[in-house]
């Protein structure tokens, strides 16, 4: 049995599980009313990083928060199509972080952020996704 990290439930019900922390892997299961448990996965999606945390999506576009890759500490953010192609990829932190909340905003122009560090320092990040810059700041309340 693996430990569920975060799971995601798409309008199109389909269901986005972490595959395991070195798998690197998103597996998408379809969600029907007479199916009584899942069966294997309609798609993997390879994403080549680990901790999925946080996910969010608009009509054309799925977002989700990872701690880092392998090869690669950084907090970031992976952008895929509704065909589950990788589109691009953000970086939010220098270090590894755990995302405890993304949330499109204005329009879906932004991401919102919340992340802790390994150092147990909380951030809010805001992402502008046209220029993908990140701007983060500490909590003004702890």
């Amino acid at each position: 049995m693996r430990m569920l990290q975060n799971i995601c439930l798409l309008p199109n019900l389909h269901l986005l599980i972490e595959g395991g922390l070195l798998d690197q892997t998103v597996e998408v299961y379809e969600l029907s009313k007479e199916a009584g448990s899942l069966s294997e996965p309609i798609h993997v999606i390879q994403t080549e990083a680990r901790g999925l945390s946080a996910i969010d999506h608009t009509a054309d576009k799925i977002y989700m928060g990872f701690q880092g890759a392998m090869n690669d500490v950084r907090g970031m953010i992976h952008v895929y199509d509704k065909e589950y192609q990788f589109l691009s990829k953000i970086y939010v932190a220098e270090e590894s972080c755990s995302f405890s909340d993304l949330t499109l905003v204005r329009e879906n122009n932004f991401l919102v952020t919340n992340h802790m560090t390994n150092d147990g320092l909380n951030l809010i990040s805001t992402i502008d996704l046209e220029g993908e810059t990140v701007e983060s700041i500490e909590p003004p309340f702890g």
